[in-house]
């Protein structure tokens, strides 16, 4: 509403087309999780997350941000069909796969609420023109955890091998 000057009714319409992609997303990238790996396609989908918000940050007009959602919403498949998952494979043994699934429950719940807040603060700072952009480096921050994650594997890997 606030960084295009559109109604309430016209903003939230914005979003609708982004969540009929995301629906129709989700199955293709789990598919190709399968194929290619799945902490390769969460970071592949939430760098296309980033990178679509950034567009549509700096395009600033209604159908910019409907297109931008929409793009953002088959990256953010790939990081949220993979979620879970991961953690299950990550865990040592399936003893742990409810604690695994609880620390994945209190992060996404911890994300649900201080995400908004840092993106508002943010917005405080940058204005509302920016805000898809300020959620865009907050999403940048993921990727680096979930690259992170990505090299320790494979280096874990590595020392097994020897």
């Amino acid at each position: 509403m606030e960084a295009l000057g559109l109604s309430r009714g016209a903003a939230g319409g914005l979003t609708l087309p982004s969540g009929v992609v995301f629906i129709v997303a989700a199955l293709p990238a789990a598919l190709l999780s399968e194929r290619v790996g799945r902490l390769r396609v969460m970071a592949l989908g939430m760098a296309l997350f980033a990178a679509s918000l950034t567009a549509g940050a700096l395009v600033n007009s209604p159908a910019a941000a409907a297109v931008a959602l929409s793009v953002g919403a088959v990256g953010a498949s790939g990081f949220l069909v993979n979620g879970a998952v991961i953690l299950w494979n990550l865990a040592p043994s399936a003893r742990v796969f409810g604690t695994y699934t609880g620390l994945y429950t209190v992060g996404w719940a911890s994300g649900g609420f201080l995400g908004p807040a840092l993106v508002g603060a943010m917005v405080e700072v940058t204005g509302w023109r920016f805000m898809l952009a300020d959620a865009a480096l907050l999403a940048a921050l993921a990727v680096g955890v979930v690259l992170r994650v990505i090299a320790l594997r494979r280096r874990a890997g590595a020392a097994r091998a020897l």
